[in-house]
């Protein structure tokens, strides 16, 4: 009987034990009565004995349902006690929060603000995953993530941080050999450099268009670091997040053509998650920082 019980089915035995019918459990449990009934059936099945007969009130408990009580609750019992012990826990500024971002927001924008939250928290530590792919969430691969897209799900927290808006950089070393493109009809003639997966992103159409006609890319590379070390070596023309232009100073230059691409950037995490006090505070102070440099990076 012990052997692999899923606690959802005590749950349920609980609920109709004490509401005496299914839907009055279902209510409460926020499930459909249908579910109630074929979880009650389930557990039946484990003990081997009807645990409820029908009345025209509802139900009413059998022996073997009385018996099963008592060892129910202390599961309960025991069940609520470790929870108020994870709790306690959950309240500590203490332990890791996963944060889940692209490479570039992660390098660029996040790690330099964390060092007040580390001062303000000395036993948080923050790990960072690069996403090569989407962290699942629910699953606890990350605590909170930066997304370039709005996520799905019901039991996901989502709030905009706001918009990347994009031009095209290049070094002065290119620009002195190559020349400066003046349109966008004259980049054929100039080589890029790219950073894969950026043109599947919803918001990049045109970068979609231009790299489907385009000659000359030289290098593509499949995170951040190079990609940008590539521009900034003058091996092409890259597309960079506008804020790019102050991080750079006159080490890249901005191209006068325009780029109407622009990504939304989320931050996102698993509502649970967000109960912990550590991962909780963490999303608060990005929040703060999203709000205060909106406008030179996220608008």
């Amino acid at each position: 009987m012990a052997r692999d019980l899923d606690w959802t089915l005590i749950k349920v035995f609980l609920a109709v034990s004490r509401l005496g019918g299914l839907s009055a459990a279902a209510v409460e449990l926020g499930l459909d009565q249908s579910t109630v009934s074929r979880r009650i059936a389930q557990l039946e099945g484990r003990v081997g004995h009807r645990l409820f007969e029908r009345h025209a009130r509802g139900v009413r408990p059998t022996a073997a349902a009385l018996d099963l009580r008592d060892q129910a609750a202390a599961m309960e019992r025991a069940a609520r006690s470790l929870d108020d012990y994870l709790t306690g826990r959950d309240s500590e500024m203490a332990g890791p929060v996963r944060v889940s971002a692209t490479d570039g927001l992660a390098s660029a924008w996040l790690v330099p603000r964390l060092a007040p939250f580390l001062e303000r928290y000395p036993a948080t530590r923050v790990d960072l995953a690069i996403e090569h792919r989407v962290a699942d969430l629910s699953a606890g691969e990350a605590d909170i993530a930066l997304r370039l897209f709005r996520p799905k799900g019901e039991d996901l927290a989502c709030e905009p941080v706001g918009v990347l808006r994009f031009g095209l950089f290049a070094a002065p070393r290119y620009l002195d050999i190559h020349g400066t493109p003046e349109t966008e009809a004259a980049l054929a003639d100039h080589r890029l450099v790219v950073q894969g997966g950026m043109e599947a992103l919803s918001g990049m159409r045109w970068l979609r268009g231009l790299l489907e006609t385009h000659p000359r890319v030289v290098v593509r590379a499949e995170s951040a670091g190079p990609y940008l070390a590539a521009a900034r070596a003058g091996l092409g023309i890259g597309l960079l997040p506008l804020f790019h232009g102050k991080m750079f100073g006159e080490s890249m230059v901005r191209l006068d053509i325009p780029v109407p691409d622009q990504q939304e950037v989320w931050l996102v995490a698993h509502r649970p998650t967000l109960k912990r006090a550590r991962a909780r505070t963490l999303w608060n102070h990005i929040r703060e920082w999203a709000a205060r440099d909106r406008l030179d990076w996220f608008a």
